[in-house]
């Protein structure tokens, strides 16, 4: 279950804001706070048809559940211009802060802002994103000027083929348990900028 899902059949896009939001969940798996699926449709660039796009989080807030947000994009489709900044916060102990997936040939995540949050407390990796399936990509994403706080298994972790134009910079990162061998792990993904952490 979700707290807020949006899942485009077609086009999904407006500059829609979040502001001040609170998205809350009962603790368990495959409950999300924010969930944003783009799958239904191929993306069309003459028309932006088949895209998630134009969503802003500001100063919200996400408690509890398995995941605080989620964002998969498969069947060719695009999540892209979305924004999660201004005291964005994870206040309770989850399963997974951001989770970023790309998992079809010709999908894609791209120009996704995860600046200025909080995440207190995941078990299984506080920012994730991945390239899996049959080749999706992820591009241009920025990680920036951060608290993360006790994350387990890694602070950041991106992985995958066709991941790249990543910038992790100016991130705070307290007490991780590097079960997978360091706060930040890089894998397979290229074009990467880990600085000032």
């Amino acid at each position: 279950s979700d707290a807020l899902k949006i899942e485009q059949t077609g086009l999904f896009t407006g500059d829609i804001v979040f502001d001040r939001c609170q998205f809350v969940q009962q603790a368990g798996a495959n409950r999300n706070n924010v969930n944003l699926v783009s799958s239904g449709t191929t993306y069309n660039p003459t028309n932006g048809n088949g895209s998630i796009a134009g969503l802003k989080f500001k100063a919200c807030d996400f408690y509890s559940g398995d995941r605080a947000v989620t964002l998969l994009a498969s069947g060719g489709s695009r999540i892209t211009d979305c924004w999660f900044v201004n005291g964005c916060q994870i206040d309770q102990e989850i399963s997974r802060g951001f989770s970023l997936e790309s998992n079809n040939a010709s999908a894609l995540i791209d120009n996704i802002h995860i600046d200025g949050v909080y995440i207190n407390r995941t078990t299984d990796g506080a920012i994730v994103m991945a390239s899996t399936g049959t080749g999706g990509a992820i591009s241009s994403v920025w990680v920036r000027n951060s608290n993360i706080i006790n994350p387990v298994l890694s602070a950041v972790n991106v992985f995958g083929d066709n991941v790249d134009n990543i910038s992790i910079t100016n991130n705070t990162i307290v007490d991780c348990d590097n079960g997978l061998g360091g706060a930040i792990i890089v894998n397979a993904a290229d074009n990467i900028d880990v600085s000032n952490n």
